[in-house]
C-alpha cells in the first residue's frame, strides 16, 4: 500500500509539472526571472543581486520592496555569502542541503532581518525571497519557502503518508529541514517538481484558475456560474464548488482533470 501511494504521488508531480510547463503566463513569468540567474557570474555586482531581487519581488510580490532598505541590505548580505562569485555561494546553498542543521552562512542569511518600516522598527525575515534567489540559482532545485507549500504540503502528506509527521509551521530551518527530508523520501527528488506540486495544489485547493487557463476558458468557466451578488474573496471558492459538483467540459485538458480531481478527492 505505502509503495502504491509514492508511485502514485510521483505521477502527480510529474503531472503537475507538465500542466505547469504548459502554462502561458506562468512559465513565461518563470523563464523571465530565471533569465537573470541563466549566466553565472565569476565577478557579481551589487546591481546585479538588486536587480534579481528585485525581480522576483515585483513578480513573485514578496513585499520587499515595501521595506525601507531592505533590498539593498539583503543584497549586500547576498554579495558577500557569495564573495562575488555565484559558484561559491552555488556550492555552499548544496551543503546547506546535505545538512540544513548544521551552523552555517546559509542559516544565518535564512533567519536574519531585514529593512526597517518608516518609524525605524525592524521589519523581519526574508527568507522567502532568500529561498526564490536560491531556488532560480540552482536552477530550481532549492526548496521554496512559501504558503502555499506550509498550508497543502501537509495535506497531501497525511493522504499518502511519506512521512510520519509534516507540519512544516515550527520555524524556517525546521521547514527546510522537512521539505528536503519529504523531497527525498517521497522519492520525488526533485524540488522543482515538488514546489509545482504543492503550488498547484494550492491554487486548485482555492479555486483559483487564473494562471492555469487562458481567458476565453475562464469566462467560460464562470459563465454559468452566478457571481453578481459575490464579494471579491468569495468568487474562488464558487468556483471551486461548481467544479467539485461536476467537471465542466472542454475547459481543462485530461492532465488538468485527472489533477484537479485528485485536489478534490
Amino acid at each position: 500500500m505505502w509503495q502504491r501511494n509514492i508511485l502514485k504521488l510521483i505521477d502527480y508531480a510529474n503531472l503537475a509539472n507538465d500542466i505547469l510547463e504548459k502554462s502561458d503566463d506562468y512559465i513565461k513569468s518563470k523563464n523571465l526571472i530565471y533569465s537573470f540567474f541563466e549566466v553565472k557570474e565569476e565577478n557579481l555586482t551589487l546591481e546585479k543581486v538588486k536587480l534579481r531581487l528585485t525581480i522576483i519581488d515585483s513578480i513573485y510580490s514578496t513585499n520587499m520592496s515595501r521595506r525601507l532598505f531592505g533590498i539593498n541590505e539583503l543584497a549586500k548580505q547576498i554579495l558577500d555569502l557569495s564573495e562575488s562569485n555565484d559558484s561559491i555561494l552555488i556550492d555552499k546553498i548544496n551543503a546547506f542541503i546535505l545538512n540544513p542543521s548544521n551552523q552555517n552562512e546559509i542559516k544565518t542569511i535564512l533567519l536574519k532581518q531585514f529593512g526597517i518600516d518608516k518609524k525605524g522598527n525592524k521589519k523581519g525575515h526574508a527568507t522567502s525571497l532568500i529561498s526564490k534567489y536560491f531556488y532560480f540559482l540552482l536552477e530550481f532545485q532549492f526548496p521554496i519557502y512559501d504558503s502555499l507549500v506550509k498550508d497543502n504540503l501537509p495535506i497531501i502528506n497525511k493522504n499518502t503518508i511519506q512521512v510520519n509527521s509534516l507540519i512544516l509551521k515550527e520555524g524556517q530551518i525546521k521547514y527546510f529541514q522537512d521539505i528536503i527530508k519529504f523531497n527525498k523520501e517521497s522519492q520525488i527528488n526533485d524540488f522543482n517538481k515538488l514546489d509545482n506540486m504543492c503550488w498547484l495544489f494550492g491554487k486548485i485547493k482555492r479555486g483559483s484558475f487564473s494562471l492555469i487557463i487562458d481567458k476565453i476558458k475562464y469566462l467560460e468557466l464562470i459563465e454559468p456560474i452566478d457571481l453578481k451578488n459575490k464579494k471579491s474573496d468569495k468568487i474562488d471558492e464558487a468556483i471551486k464548488e461548481h467544479i467539485a459538483k461536476k467537471m465542466p467540459n472542454n475547459i481543462f485538458s485530461k492532465d488538468e482533470e485527472q489533477f484537479i480531481s485528485w485536489v478534490n478527492t
